[in-house]
C-alpha cells in the first residue's frame, strides 16, 4: 500500500517539476516570438514597398528636361523613401526589444541579422535620396554628360548595395527557417 501511494506522489512531483522548468524559458521565448513577428510584418511591408522603387525612380527621372516636374517627382520619391525609413526604424526598434530577453538566444541572433538588414535598407534609401539630389542639380544645369555619369556611378553602387541586402535577407531567412523561428 505504501508503495502505490509513493508512485503517484512521485509522478505529481515530476509533472510539477517539468512544468516549472518548461515555464522558466517559455515567457521570454513567447515575447521574443511576438516581437519578431511584429518586426517581420514591418519588414514585409518594406519589401513590398521596395518592389515599387524601380517604377518610382523611372517616373522621377522621366522629367529630367522639366525642372519643376523633376522637383515634384523627386519630392514624391523622397516622401516614399521616408516612409520606408520610418518602417525600417520601427522594425529595428521591435527587433531590438528581443535583445534584452532571457532564454531567447536564437531570436536574438535573428533579430541582430534583421537589424543589420534594416541598416542596409536605410543606406539604400539614403543613397537614392542623394542620387536624386545630384541628378536634380545636374539636370537643372543642363549637363547631360554629368547626368549620364551619375546614373552609371549610381547603378554600380546601388547594385553592390542591393547584392549585400539580398545576401543579408537570404542569411536571415535561412537562419529563421533552420531554427524554426
Amino acid at each position: 500500500m505504501k508503495r502505490t501511494i509513493s508512485i503517484p506522489l512521485v509522478a505529481v512531483f515530476l509533472v510539477a517539476a517539468i512544468a516549472a522548468v518548461a515555464g522558466c524559458g517559455g515567457g521570454d521565448t513567447s515575447k521574443a516570438r511576438a516581437d519578431v513577428s511584429q518586426a517581420d510584418a514591418l519588414y514585409k511591408s518594406i519589401a513590398t514597398d521596395s518592389n515599387q522603387l524601380a517604377s518610382k525612380i523611372t517616373a522621377a527621372t522621366a522629367s529630367l528636361a522639366d525642372r519643376s516636374k523633376l522637383r515634384v517627382s523627386i519630392n514624391g520619391l523622397n516622401a516614399f523613401l521616408d516612409s520606408m525609413d520610418k518602417k525600417a526604424d520601427e522594425a529595428k526598434a521591435d527587433y531590438a526589444k528581443v535583445k534584452s530577453l532571457k532564454g531567447a538566444d536564437k531570436y536574438v541572433t535573428y533579430a541582430d541579422m534583421q537589424m543589420r538588414l534594416m541598416d542596409l535598407i536605410k543606406q539604400a534609401t539614403a543613397m537614392l535620396k542623394s542620387f536624386m539630389a545630384e541628378i536634380f542639380t545636374a539636370a537643372s544645369s543642363g549637363d547631360a554628360a554629368k547626368v549620364q555619369s551619375l546614373q552609371t556611378q549610381f547603378e554600380t553602387q546601388f547594385n553592390n548595395l542591393t547584392s549585400e541586402i539580398t545576401k543579408q535577407e537570404n542569411a536571415a531567412a535561412k537562419y529563421k527557417s533552420d531554427n524554426n523561428l
